[in-house]
């Protein structure tokens, strides 16, 4: 029988992959997690592709308010901008299959080689979305956190986060030939380098 999560009346196969509807356990349909990521504002798209090729997809996606024309919606978006889950049976799984997807960048990893999430890191970020529960991530990139920007021509260049600039945008200190340059930059554009900064109360 599909994983049923408590009280939701949502199984796991209809939200990893709505047209599966295979009797199997997700321990046992699927062996391991791997965090995708995908050109700005491609997370859909991608979703559709990958599933075209019957790969196991998950984008969890959390409620905004959107302003369209005279009236504000709510409206549903990627809870991790720019990231989105796969499950996939290593090491018999051909990577070129997932890498040459149109807006993919690449599979998170180290050492140049793919690194797969504790089944239940996964389980229960499905286990918050199928709860309905008002989502949002936390850490959001501050003044001070040094970041490599990883789409877009600047992929590789890494710099410091000087300030936000509204919701996404946000201005980076990048040092080139021994002075600093300022470029703004959408925040899925970025990653940390490093542990986040210490927040404190006063920051």
């Amino acid at each position: 029988m599909p994983v049923d999560f408590p009280g939701s009346g949502v199984d796991a196969l209809s939200v990893l992959m709505p047209e599966a509807r295979h009797s199997f356990s997700l321990h046992e349909a699927w062996s391991s997690w791997f965090v995708v990521h995908t050109r700005s504002r491609h997370e859909d798209k991608v979703v559709d592709l990958l599933r075209e090729k019957r790969i196991p997809v998950f984008l969890p996606k959390m409620q905004v308010w959107s302003r369209r024309r005279d009236r504000r919606l709510k409206v549903q978006v990627p809870l991790f901008r720019g990231y989105l889950f796969v499950n996939l049976p290593e090491p018999e799984f051909r990577w070129s299959n997932l890498l040459q997807t149109r807006g993919v960048v690449r599979v998170l990893g180290a050492g140049g080689k793919p690194v797969s999430l504790v089944q239940r890191e996964v389980e229960s970020i499905l286990l918050m979305v199928a709860s309905g529960a008002d989502l949002h991530p936390l850490d959001a990139l501050v003044r001070g956190d040094r970041v490599r920007v990883v789409d877009g021509p600047l992929a590789g260049v890494e710099g410091v986060v000087l300030r936000r600039k509204g919701k996404e945008q946000i201005a980076v200190s990048i040092d080139l030939l021994a002075r600093s340059v300022a470029v703004d930059l959408n925040e899925s554009q970025l990653e940390r380098v490093g542990r986040p900064r210490q927040r404190n109360a006063h920051s």
